[in-house]
């Protein structure tokens, strides 16, 4: 008996174990150990975890788990129910480190840390364990972490990092490059700020860079060249000359991250010269002259290097501009800008100030001068014919000052762009200022000017014309030839019509005749151009002041003559609406007393709605001539007894009606 048991019983045994040799096993596609790692081998060992039996492959299993495993028995801890949103926490620690390293609050793709890490921009996860991390061109500065390395999958093949195009340095790259398989952190941006360095000749300064790293090495530059021995993370400049003067930088390596190469921002460094002694000593007598000591806002030390005193900018030891507006300058402008001194000055500016009467000759010796304003000031007078001498001129304000003639010569400077002689005294302008065809702008307006010249049409470049606050009374029709016109102002004149032909200045964007005698038929036509800024309001008033006495009966009729098609009317006596009176005509047809008054009528209409017109007052008298009599009398003495009556007839005689009303002792 005992041996037919112990033969079943192997034959169990053998059934048993035939079947295992070739069993499947399902398992969930995610195996991981107690610490989280995924297993890419298919080698479970050493998980130190008590739970359900597992199967160990004799063959190579795929990177990403398959749903079968044929495995010898084991032992391995599964996850039931994975899902993507869950993270190792490991991971998820490293990546808040990041974050809070490398500004993450200001990257341009930040980071919501109350969320799932699998909704974080740049993250890539497999089986809850990060594997890709993608944060180039996301604005990163700083440092990134230590904790880098605790990342689970950092040693396996196929984990990437990409920090390219952020702003990061070598002490970011330099932990991480042999750690990484795939490690993208080049380029990233210029280290350190932008600096304009201004120094006097025979000073000395250092330049640095600062970046992070063990193991940089420095290479310095000028305007783009490198600079012999200059290797260190310092530049010296020592007795500066003016040949220093440049853009300086710095190409910063790494022996240990060596895919990647800084720059550093530029340093532009000026150096200026002491001024040759000709040139400050004609400043001085300037500043002296000028009410320097004791009238100027910001004074010059005249015991600094000129180069540092402010409006004065220089090239070299020479002076190229020259800008001293709004400085409170006084008194007269001495005769010093002698061009054998100032042979590079190519800028000056005295505008608002308070110089008085005439205008320094020598200006007109500075071959080179572009820009002179001399506006709002208090020159008198004529300015000096040798301006007229400038042949690189392109720029001239003369405004805002008390000239009263502009010379002829004036036409002579062929380079003059922009001409500006607007607020002062002048009468007229001379034809030879038609000559100068290069004009873009003309300002002439706020003089006493009544004559236009039809000569306007020789300035074909002509993109601002401001001719308003003078005396026109009309306008060429030349004027719309100027094709390339934008801005046209003719406000504040006398003018009643405008030039036919103005929907030909296709380029005019601004257009200004506030202030003149238009009606709203010379208005309407330009609202149809559609100019984008057209100002028409306000007008002078219509018609004529009248006055005018009426007799007691007369019929009289007010008028208001105006232009335009669907105005409406409104007529005021002493300033008291009519609300009947709403025609261009306003008939009295029997003049009473209570007529007498101011008239004025209100003009508009609904396609120019910034503009009412007012017609000029009406007043009317009215004469009562004979048209009432009037007698009071009693029917017995005027002083009776008390208890008698007392009896008064009034007799009225008139052509008008007449009210009545008794008073005593001044009461009703």
């Amino acid at each position: 008996m005992k041996k037919y048991y112990l033969l079943l019983f192997f034959l169990l045994l053998v059934s048993i174990c035939s079947n295992l040799a070739v069993a499947q096993v399902t398992q969930v596609k995610r195996v991981v150990s107690s610490g989280g790692g995924l297993s890419e081998s298919a080698t479970f060992q050493n998980f130190g975890v008590v739970g359900e039996s597992i199967f160990q492959t004799t063959t190579a299993v795929p990177q990403t788990p398959p749903d079968t495993l044929t495995s010898n028995i084991g032992f391995l801890m599964t996850e039931p129910n994975p899902t993507e949103e869950s993270t190792s926490a490991d991971d998820s620690l490293v990546l808040v480190s990041i974050y809070n390293q490398t500004g993450g609050d200001t990257w341009t793709n930040s980071w919501d840390l109350d969320t799932l890490v699998s909704t974080w921009y740049g993250v890539t996860s497999v089986a809850g364990v990060v594997y890709q991390l993608h944060l180039s061109n996301n604005n990163l500065t700083g440092v990134l972490p230590g904790t880098v390395t605790n990342f689970i999958r950092i040693d396996e093949q196929g984990f990437t990092v990409d920090v390219g195009d952020n702003a990061l340095g070598f002490d970011s790259a330099e932990p991480l490059v042999d750690r990484i398989d795939n490690f993208t952190y080049q380029p990233q941006a210029k280290v350190n700020d932008l600096l304009t360095e201004t120094l006097l000749e025979g000073e000395n300064i250092t330049f640095r860079v600062e970046t992070g790293g063990t193991a940089n090495q420095y290479q310095w530059t000028k305007d783009g060249n490198l600079i012999n021995g200059a290797t260190l993370d310092s530049l010296v400049l020592e007795q500066l000359s003016l040949t220093d003067a440049g853009i300086y930088s710095c190409i910063i390596t790494n022996t240990i991250a060596t895919e990647l190469t800084l720059e550093r921002n530029d340093i532009e460094l000026v150096v200026q010269a002491y001024l040759d002694e000709l040139d400050s000593l004609a400043l001085v007598k300037m500043f002296l002259e000028t009410g320097g000591e004791t009238d100027w806002i910001r004074p010059w030390n005249l015991e600094d290097p000129v180069a540092t005193w402010e409006g004065v900018t220089l090239v070299g030891n020479k002076i190229i501009a020259l800008d001293l507006s709004s400085r409170n300058i006084t008194g007269v402008l001495p005769e010093v800008f002698d061009a054998a001194i100032f042979t590079e000055l190519v800028y000056v500016s005295y505008f608002n100030n308070h110089l008085q009467k005439g205008i320094p000759t020598t200006f007109g010796t500075l071959s080179k001068l572009e820009y002179l304003d001399l506006g709002k000031n208090e020159f008198e007078g004529s300015p000096p014919i040798e301006l007229a001498n400038l042949k690189n001129l392109s720029t001239l304000w003369l405004s805002r000052n008390q000239l009263d003639i502009i010379p002829d010569a004036y036409g002579q400077i062929s380079s003059l762009r922009n001409f500006f002689v607007h607020e002062n005294k002048l009468k007229s302008l001379p034809e030879e200022l038609f000559d100068l065809s290069e004009l873009r702008i003309f300002n002439f307006s706020d003089n006493e000017l009544t004559i236009f010249s039809e000569k306007i049409t020789q300035l074909p470049h002509l993109e601002r014309l401001y001719a308003g606050g003078n005396l026109f009374t009309s306008i060429p029709t030349v004027v719309t030839q100027l094709s390339e016109l934008t801005h046209l102002d003719i406000s504040n004149n006398q003018l009643d019509s405008l030039p036919t032909g103005l929907a030909d200045l296709s380029k005019l964007i601004h257009f200004d005749i506030a202030n003149n005698q238009f009606d709203f038929g010379d208005i309407n036509p330009i609202i149809d151009l559609n100019i984008s800024a057209f100002s028409y309001a306000p007008q002078a008033p219509l018609n004529t002041v009248l006055d005018t006495l009426l007799k007691v009966g007369d019929e009289y009729t007010l008028s208001v003559e105006s232009e335009g098609e669907g105005n409406t009317y409104q007529w005021l006596q002493d300033n008291t609406i009519l609300t009947e009176a709403t025609e261009s005509d306003l008939v009295l047809t029997f003049a009473l007393p209570s007529h007498a008054g101011r008239y004025i009528a209100l003009v508009n209409n609904p396609k120019a709605p910034d503009l009412t017109l007012f017609r000029n007052p009406l007043s009317i008298s009215v004469d009562c001539g004979s048209a009432i009599n009037a007698s009071i009398s009693t029917q017995d003495a005027t002083e009776v007894c008390e208890g008698f009556n007392f009896a008064a007839n009034l007799q009225v005689t008139s052509n008008v009606d007449v009210s009545v009303q008794w008073l005593k002792n001044g009461d009703k």
